[in-house]
């Protein structure tokens, strides 16, 4: 633990906030932009994409689907 486990620490918390997070302020969007979901997902197709050991998570459809 030092300055750069500090760092990357850091940067996946500003990936998260800045692409994955949605944000009250701005209408509840991210940011920078990210492909919106199709309206009928079936579960099978969510991709679980962990940040942090899975502190932070990020849910999206599969690209096949």
């Amino acid at each position: 633990m030092g300055r750069s486990h500090l760092m990357h620490i850091l940067k996946q918390v500003e990936a998260h906030h800045n692409s994955e997070r949605p944000h009250q302020g701005l209408d509840n969007k991210v940011p920078i932009p990210i492909v919106a979901l199709p309206s009928a997902v079936k579960p099978d197709e969510i991709q679980c994409q962990s940040r942090l050991g899975g502190i932070l998570n990020h849910y999206t459809a599969d690209a096949a689907a």
